[in-house]
């Protein structure tokens, strides 16, 4: 393979916790947790062009609950997914006996949206559409014409009416801001990321709140770059501004596209 073709870091990462929690390991394995951990063995797990599966294989066997016959499907998917991840994947010495037709056959049985698949396989191509999206938004503010304040004269007799008219638009946002306006949304690009219990959209902006609060303990880079890897996926769906609340309903962060270059800004409480 060329250098063009060199294995995409989030494209893996993605795929594994994709695989695994769309399997009957999914309760063993928590996506978060297998992030965290498999960051810390990428380098051994993928040298060059070359997937080592036994490196995963060996990190979780030992987790309650694991089972040979469980594991099979999600450690068959990333090695048929080798073209789209650009790599050669080697499985666990445990399941080295599988032909190629039986490993189609586990893997399908590890049903990955084709939706999310096409997010994971792509990083490059989804953090790409995600800047040019705010790029293209950040220029067209800046060239946006501004507006004179100084009216004449012959207005000031309108103030009367713009005063109440303001005040009935705003009486109107409100009501829209608190909950009329949004719609609920599905959350498929982010699932595995974040404890999602509800979400809802209106216009560029996402809110979604937490089912449980174990995602504030973590670290906060951590969180900062979970968020991060939400706002990128969500831009398919051109969101450029994620609020994430808790059980409780408390903002504990959020993320937008701001800055030229575009760039995400997470801020968290």
């Amino acid at each position: 393979m060329s250098s063009g073709d060199a294995p995409n870091r989030e494209s893996i990462m993605e795929a594994l916790v994709l695989a695994f929690s769309h399997s009957k390991l999914k309760d063993v394995v928590g996506g978060d947790a297998l992030r965290m951990v498999l960051a810390g063995q990428y380098r051994d797990m993928v040298s060059g062009n070359t997937m080592n599966l036994q490196v995963v294989w060996d990190l979780l066997h030992d987790q309650p609950n694991f089972n040979v016959e469980d594991a099979k499907p999600p450690f068959c998917a990333m090695k048929s997914w080798e073209k789209e991840l650009r790599v050669s994947a080697q499985l666990p010495s445990q399941l080295a006996d599988l032909g190629p037709t039986e490993i189609l056959a586990l893997a399908s049985h590890c049903a990955v949206p084709k939706k999310l698949r096409q997010l994971a396989f792509d990083r490059e191509g989804e953090m790409r559409k995600a800047r040019d999206r705010a790029q293209r938004a950040t220029e067209a503010s800046a060239t946006t014409p501004q507006v004179s304040t100084r009216k004449p004269a012959w207005e000031a007799g309108l103030a009367l009416v713009a005063v109440l008219t303001l005040g009935f638009a705003i009486y109107s946002a409100v009501g829209f801001m608190s909950g009329g306006g949004y719609q609920k949304v599905t959350t498929e690009e982010i699932g595995s990321l974040l404890p999602i219990k509800s979400a809802k959209r209106l216009g560029a902006d996402m809110t979604i709140h937490l089912s449980n609060d174990g995602w504030q303990s973590q670290p906060e880079d951590q969180r900062t770059e979970v968020l991060k890897e939400a706002l990128t996926r969500l831009g398919a769906s051109k969101v450029e501004v994620l609020v994430v609340r808790d059980s409780t309903g408390q903002m504990v962060g959020s993320a937008q596209w701001t800055g030229t270059p575009p760039h995400i800004q997470v801020r968290l409480r």
